[in-house]
């Protein structure tokens, strides 16, 4: 009789094993997130806590409250708002909008528009200056057009969720 309930009690076991781990593994800070949008290469990515932030790092983020009432408003971000993006500029790094287009360290990095449709302005930023301690600028290189930093300007490293580490991307 036993035998015949052991494939039940050993899945039973197996799925409280696993959902123990899931949710000790999400209290100290790691998730998976899924990446949608064309700015970034699309998969599943690990998401851990940042203890520090460096160039290039790929960060997840929830924008400003304006700027995701925005995006939310345009469906480009998923319902949690949280948004996936590289770690351009971090502090002390010098950023500048200027010439329809973005600099960092007198660089110039890509270009900054003003419509998203045929007169459909985007959110414009004014930035022009050394970044503070909890200042970083987050970008993507993915798409020329990506809503990113060239429009909602610096995040705060309060805003940002951890490092996303890819684990299956397209």
């Amino acid at each position: 009789m036993l035998k015949k309930f052991l494939p039940l009690l050993s899945s039973l076991i197996f799925i409280g094993i696993l959902s123990i781990t899931v949710s000790t593994i999400k209290k100290l800070g790691y998730h998976i997130t899924y990446s949608v949008t064309s700015s970034m290469p699309q998969g599943f990515y690990l998401v851990i806590p940042a203890k520090k932030i460096a160039h290039y790092d790929i960060v997840e983020f929830i924008p400003p409250p304006s700027v995701l009432d925005f995006i939310k408003e345009k469906h480009w971000v998923p319902q949690s708002g949280s948004i996936i993006k590289y770690v351009f500029a971090i502090p002390n790094d010098h950023v500048c909008i200027h010439d329809e287009a973005i600099w960092i360290n007198s660089k110039k990095i890509g270009p900054v528009y003003k419509f998203y449709a045929q007169n459909k302005l985007l959110p414009q930023t004014k930035i022009c200056g050394k970044l503070t301690e909890d200042q970083y600028l987050l970008l993507s290189t993915e798409n020329k057009r990506s809503f990113d930093g060239r429009y909602f300007g610096t995040i705060s490293s309060k805003r940002i969720l951890g490092r996303a580490v890819s684990i299956f991307v397209n």
